[in-house]
């Protein structure tokens, strides 16, 4: 406010909510606007800057101009008229957008109530850091709604100020009505700023108790996880064991193989020396076996020793072979037969047999 002798000069920035009306993201937006007065005490002329009005705001002003206009001059305007209109679109979505902030506060606020903390059923809410993030956007949205509501007491404190020196001065016809309803806006704004206090306070206990529950089920998930890792270092102990009783059990194995390999060493070598000795007594057999048989044969009734001269023995004798000699000659040959072919057969049945 600057205020010389013969000039008025009033401004303020508001900032108010709308639907922005994009059908995705915060259906909310801030916006903002500026105003600029100034009022010449002479001729009760006022000289407007108006900057980024919106066309809701244009329309409203533009009808409560023509229906306030003063009586006796209607080219002229009352000061207070555009202050009026600028603060009733200052209160007008606040009670709006409380129930949309209260409205999101509660998805968390049914989260954090009613989520069982240490099971969670198939029909449980489920809670996540990423609700602690959206409910820190939605604090931020508060913060900057309380903040918003804290600088609109301050314009509406300053246009009753304005008012009253308007009045004072005898520069507007509606005064009273005029401070009647700056006052009713006061009001309005207060109820807001109570009831956004309160979500406030709200959402700081809903942090508060989700972050504890996410605490809780943290440390109930790295208790469990430390009762898993003892279970396997257990079974892994366990393991360790089975595994040296094993390997003790595999060397006692191992010993008792190395020595029955030693004693069939053993076994081996002795059996290689008696193969030897037996070698050299087939070699013996055979070397006497045709002997042996001439002689056999020889003293058996298959040869007999006849004289030459039955009448003059002196004259000597000599060898006659019996008439049944064939007999043993086919009684030997049968019997080759049948040991050479009898191990052939006993093959060729086990191998049809495989």
């Amino acid at each position: 406010m600057n205020q010389l002798r013969e000039v008025h000069e009033f401004c303020y920035n508001v900032q108010y909510v709308r639907r922005n009306g994009r059908g995705r993201g915060d259906p909310w937006s801030l916006r903002q606007f500026g105003v600029y007065q100034q009022l010449s005490c002479s001729d009760r002329r006022s000289t407007w800057i108006v900057l980024q009005a919106s066309d809701e705001i244009q329309k409203r002003l533009t009808e409560a101009m023509e229906s306030r206009s003063c009586g006796t001059n209607d080219s002229l305007t009352d000061p207070m008229i555009p202050h009026l209109v600028f603060m009733s679109t200052i209160a007008l979505d606040w009670q709006c957008y409380t129930e949309y902030l209260n409205s999101q506060l509660s998805i968390f606020d049914r989260k954090a109530c009613f989520s069982s903390v240490h099971t969670m059923a198939s029909e449980d809410f489920t809670v996540s850091f990423t609700d602690c993030q959206n409910l820190q956007v939605l604090q931020q949205k508060i913060h900057k709604a309380i903040t918003v509501l804290d600088c609109n007491f301050d314009i509406v404190r300053g246009c009753l100020a304005h008012c009253q020196r308007l009045i004072d001065s005898n520069l507007t016809s509606i005064g009273k009505q005029a401070l009647a309803e700056l006052e009713t806006c006061y009001k309005q704004l207060e109820v807001h700023r109570r009831e956004i206090n309160r979500i406030h306070e709200c959402s700081q206990g809903t942090a508060r108790l989700l972050a504890q529950i996410l605490d809780f089920r943290d440390r109930q998930a790295l208790c469990s996880v430390n009762a898993h890792i003892k279970d396997q270092l257990e079974i892994l102990k366990g393991t360790h064991k089975t595994v040296e009783v094993n390997l003790d059990t595999l060397q006692r194995i191992a010993f008792q193989i190395h020595q029955e390999n030693t004693k069939l060493g053993e076994i081996a070598l002795k059996s290689q020396k008696d193969s030897s000795v037996l070698k050299g007594f087939g070699m013996v057999a055979t070397i006497f076996l045709p002997a042996s048989l001439i002689a056999e044969l020889f003293s058996s009734s298959l040869v007999q020793s006849q004289p030459v001269d039955v009448d003059d023995a002196a004259r000597g004798t000599h060898m006659v072979v019996s008439r049944h000699f064939w007999i043993f000659i086919v009684a030997w040959v049968v019997s080759a037969v049948f040991t050479t072919a009898w191990p052939l057969i006993l093959s060729a049945k086990r191998f049809r047999w495989n």
